[in-house]
């Protein structure tokens, strides 16, 4: 897949951003990969679970709906462990907690707030080096999803971690009627 300079694909309101996405979109479906990455599994250590809603987000490219407790974190006791866990340069994590009926539709990331800080902090970003990790801090539970493009993941344990592409297409579910989804969403450069 071709190299793009994260600044260059975020220039002139995300221009470049989704006609690039859809290609690599594209190759890697034509490539028949698998649409995320298992890696080991991981301690996690105990963070602060977040209890206060935010609000919906959405953008004029991937509408999004989020129905979600969440806590973001570009400093402070996550970002440590994320940056030290994954040997990232600079990274934003996100303590998610999807209650029974959660849902966030089907979107691709365009990681606005953290695209922002590259350049004041001089972090040099491209699709080569951009991570996104999603780790379960609880046990999966029947009706809890992450739906990428045309794969699933689904029986997860507290400590799996996948790693998924800048282009991914996704969504999540919480279909359970009784169990909140929790986990953490990092997302970082190398």
């Amino acid at each position: 897949m071709k190299n793009h300079k994260w600044s260059e694909l975020m220039a002139d309101n995300r221009r470049l951003f989704h006609p690039a996405q859809q290609q690599a979109l594209r190759q890697h479906l034509d490539q028949g990969l698998a649409n995320f990455t298992t890696l080991e599994q991981i301690n996690v250590p105990k963070f602060e679970r977040p209890t206060q809603m935010k609000p919906g987000v959405s953008d004029d490219y991937t509408p999004t709906q989020e129905q979600m407790i969440r806590d973001d974190q570009m400093q402070g006791p996550m970002a440590t462990w994320a940056r030290q866990q994954f040997q990232l340069l600079h990274c934003q994590v996100s303590y998610h907690v999807q209650p029974p009926g959660g849902l966030v539709y089907n979107h691709v990331d365009v990681q606005g707030t953290l695209t922002r800080t590259f350049a004041d902090m001089g972090v040099e970003a491209s699709t080569d080096n951009f991570r996104h990790y999603i780790i379960s801090l609880q046990d999966w539970q029947p009706g809890q999803s992450w739906m990428l493009h045309n794969q699933s993941w689904i029986d997860w344990r507290a400590g799996d971690v996948i790693e998924m592409p800048w282009y991914m297409p996704h969504a999540t579910v919480n279909a359970n009627d009784t169990h909140n989804a929790e986990r953490l969403i990092v997302v970082g450069v190398q």
